[in-house]
């Protein structure tokens, strides 16, 4: 498992008909990478089970 590095907090919509929801991250916090992209950024899925695209700098691996 991968660690977050800093604090963050994203929004996002489950489905097009939900509300918006946030979802935060504090430092040392576990998420599971998904996927690493070319461009300096992972694809991370947290705890509930969401994903997340986020900058690889805020991740530790």
């Amino acid at each position: 498992m991968a660690t977050v590095k800093e604090a963050f907090t994203y929004k996002y919509q489950s489905t097009k008909n939900s509300e918006i929801e946030e979802a935060s991250f504090s430092p040392g916090d576990e998420v599971e990478v998904v996927k690493e992209w070319s461009n300096d950024m992972l694809l991370v899925k947290n705890g509930d089970g969401v994903v997340f695209n986020v900058p690889k700098k805020n991740i530790d691996m």
